[in-house]
């Protein structure tokens, strides 16, 4: 199917100034979206939370963009900035993890619901051809056992646990491609080699293995593709449902 012109395609406005922003920034206007940047979005020492964010309100309703995707490290200042970007009527992607408490989470998808806009979770290893195959082939996982390794060799950044940064990634193919399936091995680690791959077991036999530690699939290209859509009324997998589950699984991981 062609790709819609570039005049009925949403607008974006990312937040944040790294080397993922600019990435994302990259894959958007690549598929002719216009895309404005703010690269401080973060709460000023001198601000209350009040005047941030009305200043973040004003910054984006100023930008004309229909989607706000916050290219950040996650902090305090997430539901601040998805609140207000709610207010302003646009629709928001956040990075994993999604590390909001349960009522702070159903705050946000209460106002999500009541503006009619999407708040969506980037989840990108879910939209692997392989961990689709998974979806469509173990019946959600039963009789089976998934376990994952997701290593990499630079040190975590900002504080960055792990378990949560790359074990919300692990824990998002298991909820989406295996829900029932049980948690057997799962390691993540920041400074080790780097390694990406999950596998099901069924009775103690290895079934099925996904290495994904070079990957050249446009995954996020596919999440653009299913949020864009999801906006428009199709079904939307990677909500905050999805998100408090994944994260209630990987806060499992570090006790």
């Amino acid at each position: 199917m062609p790709e819609k012109p570039l005049v009925d395609k949403p607008s974006y406005l990312i937040l944040g100034r790294g080397r993922w922003a600019g990435l994302i920034h990259n894959v958007l206007i690549q598929g002719e979206r216009r895309v404005t940047r703010l690269e401080e979005s973060r709460m000023r020492p001198d601000e209350l939370e009040s005047g941030y964010r009305a200043r973040l309100t004003g910054e984006m309703a100023a930008s004309g963009a229909n989607i706000v995707w916050m290219c950040i490290p996650f902090g305090r200042w997430v539901p601040a900035i998805a609140a207000a970007a709610l207010d302003c009527g646009l629709d928001v992607i956040a990075e994993c993890p999604w590390l909001c408490p349960p009522e702070v989470s159903d705050s946000l998808l209460a106002v999500a619901l009541k503006n009619r806009r999407l708040l969506g979770v980037h989840y990108e290893y879910c939209l692997l051809d392989e961990v689709h195959a998974w979806r469509n082939s173990f019946a959600g996982g039963k009789d089976c056992t998934f376990n994952g390794v997701f290593e990499i060799s630079r040190a975590g950044r900002h504080g960055a646990v792990a378990e949560l940064q790359l074990g919300s990634h692990l824990m998002a193919i298991r909820q989406y491609a295996v829900p029932e399936a049980g948690i057997g091995e799962v390691r993540c680690r920041f400074g080790g080699r780097d390694r990406r791959v999950v596998w099901l077991e069924r009775e103690g036999e290895r079934v099925s293995t996904i290495d994904f530690q070079t990957n050249r699939q446009p995954i996020i290209q596919r999440f653009i593709q299913a949020f864009e859509s999801g906006r428009e009324g199709a079904g939307f997998h990677f909500g905050l449902e999805f998100a408090i589950q994944v994260a209630a699984e990987a806060g499992l991981l570090t006790v």
